[in-house]
Formats: C-alpha cells, structure tokens, sequence
C-alpha cells in the first residue's frame, strides 16, 4: 500500500489504524473513504462554514458550491485559526445516483478541505472524486486551476452574461496558456464553462 509518512502520521495522530476499511492504494495515489475523512475532521475540530452554491443546472445535472472550513492548530505563540475552502462539483458523467447532486457537490467540497486543513491535499484523495477513480487526475486539476482563478472565472462568467462578449474573451486570454487549457474542460465533464461560454470565447 503505497502511502506517504504524512498521511500515516496523520491517522496515528488522529488514532485511526492504517487499513483497507480507511482506504486503499489507486495506481500509487491513496485514496481515503469519505467516512475515514468524517473521522479525521471530528477528531481534528473541523468546523464548516455553510455552502456557498456556484452553479446549478438540474437538465443536464450539473452543480458546484464553495465550502470553507476552519481548524484551530495549536502554536507556541497561542491558538491559531487556519482556514481553506474548496469547490466540490458533480455533473451527470461523474454522479452515480442522480437524485443527490448537492449532496455529493458538497461532500466532495467538504473532503477537499479536510485534505487540505490536515495538510496531505495532493497526497491522498477522497472516494467521493468520481464512482471510478482513475479517469479523474484532469479533472482534478481543473478543479485546482479553477479555484486559483475563480475570480477571473466569474467576471468571465458576468461579462458574457451581460454581452461585453470582447471583454470576457480578453479576460480569458489574460490567463496565462496551461490555465486556458486546463479551464478548456466540457461541462458535462465538470467543467466550469458551459457549452454556450465556450462558444462564445471561440468567438463563434
């Protein structure tokens, strides 16, 4: 089982046994239940902030939302709050039972900040990713791309909305060449611009 001295000395902190009931080795990545990562954020304080909803389309499926959490560490100058928040998205190619698209968008949201506040983000990954694991390293790092940019991505978002179509499409060619590429993900495969932003940033 291939797993990092930061991911064990997390579950020895936290007293929770390294077996395959907390998660298992995926093609040298590990990954943890979404169960074990509830154990974990009990065990370490974790408090959530409520959801902040991104997008939602319910024909085809397709939601996002914003999840913030909070854990007190404990330094030598006193107690410390650390904060980190992430996008937890589901869409139809990635969501198993159709009827809890808000549910799973913010269980994923919720297991990205847990990795993260616990320090292991890019280590491990949650189950809740994808019903199949493997096909999902891209759209992990679109997810990634999209939360360093998401402030470009909403004024993208507004200006196409509001028809300063140039505006947006100067925007977008703002960002720097691996990023457009990145964001250039189709939205029923979880990305962020929809079908129609896409065109319209094609300047079709």
């Amino acid at each position: 089982m291939n797993v990092s001295d930061n991911i064990k000395n997390l579950l020895k902190e936290v007293d929770i046994p390294l077996s395959s009931d907390v998660g298992w080795d995926c093609h040298g990545t590990f990954v943890l239940l979404h169960e074990t990562l509830e154990r974990i954020a009990e065990k370490k304080k974790i408090s959530f902030d409520p959801p902040e909803l991104l997008h939602k389309d319910t024909s085809p499926v397709n939601v996002a939302m914003v999840v913030v959490g909070r854990m007190i560490i404990q330094t030598h100058l006193g107690d410390i709050e650390r904060t980190e928040w992430s996008i937890g998205e589901c869409n139809e190619s990635n969501l198993k039972v159709k009827n809890y698209p808000f549910a799973m968008a913010e269980k994923r949201a919720k297991d990205r900040v847990i990795l993260k506040l616990c320090g292991i983000s890019g280590e491990a990954y949650s189950s809740e990713e994808a019903d199949d694991f493997s096909p999902m390293a891209e759209l992990l790092k679109h997810n990634e791309c999209a939360e360093q940019n998401i402030d470009v991505l909403h004024n993208i978002k507004e200006l196409i909305a509001n028809d300063e179509h140039d505006n947006a499409i100067a925007a977008f060619r703002d960002l720097n060449e691996a990023d457009q590429k990145t964001l250039w993900r189709a939205h029923t495969k979880g990305g962020m611009l929809t079908h129609n932003e896409r065109k319209i940033l094609k300047g079709i």
